[in-house]
């Protein structure tokens, strides 16, 4: 079956005649009863589309060598979907979406979450869970965690932990809060579609094609109603006469479809792949060779019995989490009520266009600008901050220091950010020529108090002070070091676009300069880093430069920007070697071809 979707700002009117025209050579089939039929429909329901394996005495890993210095541990669980018998029970999982809650849960980062718990075990950097369909008889289920070298050793422990938490979820005990959960995500569903941001609209348009693929079986039940909401929000489940459907589903609705998803997330029904450079070496014993090949591409990798890990997994069940994580997340505070416009929308170009106006603000040490929205229409705001501190980046090794001091810096707001994001709030910190640059964004009512525990971060945040400093040291040293070592895999243009950067701005060091400085880091310059180096300034009487913006009133502006000149105060200004520091990137000079060539000809060229 094939679905087209048009985004356009044209008129259907004019818009059909001429995508028929490009169309009109496909063949339609008038014949009804094709309508909607798919190629699995033929096995749907008839034959299991991923046998479960005898027993967990049978379980298997598949190891495999990536190209690209990568470590991760995948686990995987590919779900029969309900049968064509059931279409009630097919529609309600479409709509209720509890593979969506449970990958939520799984893939939370919040303080007390099982990322967090990887990460200060020195296990993993990162962990990404989700749900997909290719087909309508089969859905799957990823957990992926970004190892480490230590927990590449350990990878068992770290997918132990993952059985755990998934045997917690299906506690009784913690029912009631998983509903809670879910009813989070619907709140936050509602208010990202209320509020969306326009996005890529070849993107759009794909995702259209998709949801008209997958909404049209069933349509007394699905049907073009939901090809544009159907991936985006939640519906209430429907029962065998049709009835439900509805938005805004409670937990009471959500709690039987999300016990039954989860019941079948067992350990004996997942897939486990370890990816690592290691991987067909001695440094990884289970699979030091790759004796076998994959079919389609002759990938070389190997397999190994994990019947003790399975086996143990299931037999301890939730006992096997520690009391540091939890299996449901607490409330997300940071969810806005308050979606109040603060001033009227205006209509002419030249109120629109009219640029920030000067804040009434008294500060020797910053520049501040403001422009209240009265034209998206929206309940959010936007801070943009720049403070001049180009000793930050003079030389490779401060360059490198600043950048193990924003991975830290990241990873120590990861927990407090997460939540924050979830609801719409967001941030960015970068170490730039022109200095430390941050902004703020997101849904106004919570702003303030963002941008505030935000700007106090940046100001306090010293490496060496975290619990298991050095640890998490060599955790984000090992991320740097692999972002560099992957340059030689990267695309042609890729490479092309750092020839260039090395050739016309500068300060710009190569890689073998950062490598070098990087190899030098260690904990302790990093904190001295945080400390001095990384605040050293333009010697001027300007700071820095504010911009405020959104749906704020001058209030609010003004509160936003003292507690960025209580968190943020001006520093001593250092100056490097006595040389005042100019807060702007500088570009080097490309001499031209005809004064190049002239110059080689008088001689004067080397």
């Amino acid at each position: 079956m094939m679905t087209l979707a048009i985004v356009s700002r044209h008129p259907a009117s004019s818009v059909q005649p001429v995508i028929e025209s490009f169309f009109e050579a496909v063949p339609v089939r008038d014949d009804p009863s094709l309508l909607g039929v798919r190629p699995e429909s033929r096995w749907r329901g008839v034959v299991d589309p991923f046998p479960s394996r005898p027993s967990s005495s049978t379980a298997v890993a598949t190891a495999t060598k990536p190209v690209a210095p990568l470590r991760s541990v995948k686990l995987v669980w590919q779900l029969p979907r309900p049968p064509p018998s059931s279409p009630d029970a097919y529609v309600s999982e479409i709509l209720a979406k509890p593979s969506l809650v449970i990958s939520n849960l799984l893939g939370h980062e919040g303080d007390k979450s099982l990322l967090a718990e990887l990460k200060r075990r020195g296990l993993a950097n990162g962990l990404a869970s989700g749900a997909s369909a290719e087909c309508s008889d089969l859905q799957q289920l990823l957990v992926s965690v970004e190892l480490t070298k230590d927990g590449l050793k350990r990878w068992r422990e770290v997918a132990g932990l993952v059985f755990a938490y998934i045997a917690a979820l299906k506690e009784p005990s913690v029912e009631g809060d998983v509903g809670t959960f879910a009813e989070e995500c619907v709140a936050l569903s509602n208010l990202g579609w209320e509020y969306s941001e326009k996005g890529d609209v070849s993107g759009y348009a794909s995702s259209l094609a998709a949801s008209m693929q997958e909404y049209d079986q069933y349509p007394d039940l699905l049907g073009p109603a939901h090809y544009l909401d159907g991936n985006r929000l939640f519906f209430a489940p429907v029962d065998a006469t049709g009835a439900g459907g509805g938005r805004t589903p409670n937990k009471r609705q959500l709690a039987p479809l999300i016990a039954e998803f989860s019941s079948k997330l067992t350990p004996e029904k997942c897939m486990v792949t370890i990816v690592a450079p290691e991987v067909g070496t001695k440094e990884f014993k289970e699979a030091s060779s790759l004796p076998l090949k994959e079919y389609w591409y002759a990938t070389p990798y190997a397999q190994f019995s994990i019947a003790d890990l399975i086996e143990g997994a299931s037999k301890a069940g939730s006992s096997a989490l520690p009391a540091s994580i939890e299996a449901v997340p607490a409330p997300n505070r940071f969810i806005p009520t308050n979606l109040k416009l603060k001033a009227p929308l205006v209509t002419s170009d030249a109120q629109r266009r009219a640029p920030p106006g000067k804040l009434p603000y008294e500060s020797s040490t910053w520049d501040v600008y403001f422009k209240q929205d009265k034209t998206f229409g929206k309940p959010k705001g936007y801070v943009f901050a720049l403070m001049a501190t180009p000793g930050a980046t003079e030389t490779a090794d401060a360059v490198v220091l600043s950048k193990l001091w924003k991975t830290s810096l990241v990873d120590r707001l990861g927990s407090f950010v997460y939540d924050a994001a979830l609801a719409g709030l967001g941030y960015e910190v970068d170490v730039t020529a022109r200095g430390l640059r941050f902004s703020c964004f997101g849904y106004d009512e919570r702003l303030p108090e963002f941008v505030s525990t935000i700007a106090q971060a940046i100001a306090t945040h010293d490496p060496a002070t975290i619990d298991n400093a050095e640890a998490t040291f060599a955790r984000q040293k090992e991320l740097l070091q692999r972002e560099l070592e992957q340059f030689d895999t990267q695309q042609p243009y890729q490479h092309c676009r750092y020839w260039e950067s090395l050739c016309i701005e500068t300060p710009k060091f190569t890689r073998e300069e950062t490598k070098e400085a990087l190899n030098r880091a260690n904990l302790k310059a990093v904190s001295e880093h945080a400390r001095v180096g990384l605040w050293q300034g333009s010697g001027g009487s300007s700071w820095g430069t504010v911009l405020v913006e959104g749906n704020l009133d001058q209030a609010g502006a003004t509160s936003i920007v003292k507690s960025l000149d209580q968190s943020l105060p001006p520093r001593s200004q250092q100056q490097l070697g006595g040389t005042t520091l100019k807060p702007s990137k500088r570009i080097a000079l490309v001499p031209r071809v005809p004064d190049l060539m002239a110059a080689v000809g008088s001689g004067s060229g080397s």
